[in-house]
């Protein structure tokens, strides 16, 4: 009984430390260009390295997954690429809480983006969208939702521990637009409440949701992973259009906001596992156009279903656990990935 208590003070804990340092470290790096931000990108990768042997080995557990055409050099070369990567968006987030306004200056939209703005321009009674994203390149960026339509949008956003972090982080995912932050904690009811006021609506749902809290199981990368089918059922039942939305860090600095569709409207699915499905194989898409900016270090694949066959078991990584209770759909299994164990050291 002791070890929850200890465990739930560490939490204001940690957002009394975080309130701490995070001043200090937005006044020394927070003003940097963006050749400086990649040297000391580079510097804290090799400072950090003799500490981050358990992080890396998730990454090429991930990346044996995702791509497994690479062989052992090119994961080992990505997998650096990556958590350098990684030391970078902290140095961008650091600057873009010490001037929230960069963050509109520096988003770009793609032509297929800018042409979708100029049509939700002239044509104000269109529906709104839901706009699924995913933890690649900056995704914080993808709260400018306004940016997309030309009018109000919504995003579905974590909350911190500390109000002063809590304070700059709304600003940066604002910026000067009327983006209106949902905190993911019952986030349904806002969700609901942004659509009637026609706003379109962003949510991040590539991260794990266990089945018994309302998750469900569809292929990522060939295995099975429990997510949240919330967007998907939303779309369903009001017949609202869905969209895959990345921002992309390019080499100027600046940052793409880029688009994928899904391959058949809304209202021609038949269950909001096969949406879900269908989004996360858009998510594949995206992922494929820059690997090296995707969130690896995340264990997305924590769960195998129960009922999945041994062969398809072996493929998990490392750091999964075969679920004793909850199934997948049987097509999951089909055309079981030919890759080996990710087994990476």
């Amino acid at each position: 009984m002791s070890t929850p208590a200890c465990h739930n003070s560490e939490k204001p804990r940690r957002g009394f430390v975080a309130g701490c340092l995070l001043p200090v470290a937005t006044w020394l790096f927070g003003n940097l260009s963006v050749k400086w931000v990649r040297r000391w990108a580079k510097f804290f990768y090799c400072l950090a390295w003799p500490f981050t042997g358990k992080i890396r080995k998730v990454i090429r557990a991930n990346l044996a997954i995702a791509l497994p055409e690479l062989n052992e050099l090119e994961l080992k070369q990505l997998s650096k690429k990556n958590l350098q990567y990684i030391f970078e968006l902290g140095l961008d987030w650091l600057h873009f809480l010490s001037y929230p306004g960069d963050a509109r200056k520096r988003l770009v939209l793609s032509p297929e983006l800018l042409a979708r703005k100029r049509v939700f321009q002239e044509d104000p009674t269109l529906p709104p969208s839901i706009h699924c994203t995913l933890h690649l390149g900056n995704w914080e960026l993808c709260s400018h939702i306004s940016e997309l339509s030309g009018r109000p949008g919504a995003a579905i956003t974590a909350r911190f521990n500390s109000p002063w972090l809590n304070t700059l982080a709304e600003q940066m995912r604002t910026g000067e637009n009327d983006t209106l932050l949902i905190p993911a904690q019952g986030a349904a009811r806002g969700i609901l409440q942004a659509l009637k006021a026609k706003r379109d609506i962003g949510i991040l749902i590539d991260q794990h949701i266990p089945p018994r809290k309302g998750g469900v199981f569809v292929k990522f990368f060939q295995l099975a992973v429990a997510v949240s089918p919330l967007p998907a059922v939303i779309a369903m039942r009001h017949r609202l259009p869905i969209n895959l939305l990345a921002c992309y860090k390019r080499d100027d600095g600046n940052f793409t906001l880029d688009m994928e569709h899904l391959p058949r409207p809304v209202t021609e699915y038949s269950s909001a596992v096969e949406l879900t499905q269908d989004i996360f194989h858009g998510y594949e898409r995206l992922i494929r156009r820059h690997p090296e900016q995707y969130l690896w270090l995340y264990r997305y694949w924590r769960i195998c279903p129960a009922n999945a066959p041994q062969e398809f078991e072996k493929r998990y990584p490392f750091y999964a656990r075969k679920h004793e209770k909850h199934a997948a759909s049987e097509e999951i299994f089909k055309d079981a990935p030919h890759n080996p164990p990710a087994t990476a050291n």
